[in-house]
């Protein structure tokens, strides 16, 4: 009778794996969307010749835009896959009072679950493990990737300040350069 409780406290426990995996698999989209997006700009800085161009118009107001509703989207996510955790723990901690496990762990206990089962849990959890391994490698090189992009717009943002200094300093102030003015010395 025991045997048959574990087993269906670890069908649920499989089931709520796929229902993650899926969500894990949107999250990892998530990531590759970023990524593209922010390769977007990095590509149109290594196309800049160290010119400030109309870009920045875009990597202040567009560019933020859409990172916040990726990561929006990606938190909405996050909290599903939460919430399926917290749907599978009840059904952990009843194999865990089956089996009297101080920890969830299916390796002492392996035995006690039909074969296909166990196969397709532990299936789910290397498939979890390797999709979390993917997103971990993307959002790396996207994190790398947008604090190059920070510090290139943060460089840029400084030249327009410059410039603008200049501007401000030598062509705002007409009475201390007055307009030139032709003499006629020959007169």
């Amino acid at each position: 009778m025991k045997v048959k409780i574990l087993n269906n406290h670890i069908q649920h426990i499989v089931t709520g794996f796929k229902q993650q995996c899926h969500f894990y698999v949107k999250l990892l989209q998530m990531s590759q969307k970023l990524g593209k997006i922010v390769s977007e700009v990095s590509a149109k800085d290594d196309d800049d010749d160290g010119a400030v161009t109309g870009d920045i118009t875009y990597k202040l107001n567009i560019l933020p835009e859409q990172i916040n509703e990726i990561m929006s989207e990606r938190a909405l996510i996050i909290n599903n896959i939460a919430r399926l955790e917290e749907d599978i723990r009840p059904h952990k901690e009843a194999v865990m009072n089956i089996c009297h496990l101080k920890e969830f762990s299916l390796d002492r206990v392996q035995d006690l679950i039909n074969a296909d089962l166990r196969k397709e849990f532990f299936e789910q959890i290397k498939l979890i493990q390797k999709i979390i391994k993917e997103i971990i490698e993307i959002d790396h090189v996207n994190e790398m990737a947008l604090q190059k992009n920070m510090h290139n717009l943060a460089a840029e943002l400084k030249k327009i300040k410059q410039h603008h200094q200049i501007q401000k300093t030598y062509l705002d102030r007409p009475e201390k350069f007055p307009e030139s003015r032709f003499i006629d010395s020959k007169k």
